[in-house]
């Protein structure tokens, strides 16, 4: 692993922190050719009540987000 790398976890890390679950809280960081394209961490999505404000009960609605949630994968 190189030193980039261990950079790149440390970010997704510290990013895990602004997490709004109170379960997990886990940070992301997509690279691509040694640079960061995007990065993110989870949580309820805008609009929505958090995880401990709603017992973890928001479900994904359609009507308002599209049919299908968007999970970054890799070999983007």
């Amino acid at each position: 692993m190189t030193n980039k790398d261990l950079v790149f976890l440390s970010i997704a890390g510290t990013l895990g922190d602004l997490g709004t679950c109170d379960r997990k809280q886990v940070g992301a960081v997509i690279v691509r050719e040694g640079r960061c394209i995007t990065w993110g961490y989870n949580g309820a999505p805008p609009g929505l009540p958090h995880c401990s404000e709603n017992n973890h009960g928001w479900g994904w609605d359609p009507d308002k987000w599209g049919d299908d949630p968007v999970y970054a994968i890799g070999g983007i």
